[in-house]
């Protein structure tokens, strides 16, 4: 069947499938430019390993995870870095003071930064 040059393609699914696509996109996205684990990943959302496979599998993220997902993926596109490694190495890095990793975390709310999974001892102490 052909298309008539004025049809037009629209999204039909549900609102709440747009987002879960849109949002398992960004994850995938985050994915392939960090270089990061499903760990850090973890990590820096404050989730287990568990919820970030979740997401990638199209589990639904609450607001503020959807915030700390749209950040950290702003950060990643911002580092300017060529590879997904030297990108994981660009947020890890402690070399002059404490990561950006760790900087990003200390952004969230005290409440959420005390139920984030523990960082390791030079995480801890800025190195």
């Amino acid at each position: 069947m052909e298309r008539s040059d004025d049809a037009v393609e629209q999204d039909v699914r549900p609102a709440s499938s747009r987002a879960t696509s849109t949002t398992t996109t960004a994850v995938n996205r985050l994915r392939e430019m960090s270089g990061l684990t499903i760990d850090q990943k973890g990590r820096l959302m404050g989730v287990s390993r568990r919820t970030v496979h979740t997401w990638l599998n199209g589990g639904a993220l609450t607001a503020a995870n959807e915030q700390r997902l749209q950040r950290l993926l702003a950060v990643v596109i911002g580092l300017g870095e060529e590879t997904p490694e030297a990108r994981r190495a660009a947020l890890l890095s402690a070399a002059n003071g404490p990561s950006l990793a760790y900087r990003l975390v200390q952004e969230w709310p005290l409440s959420a930064q005390l139920q984030a999974p523990a960082y390791g001892i030079r995480d801890r102490i800025a190195l």
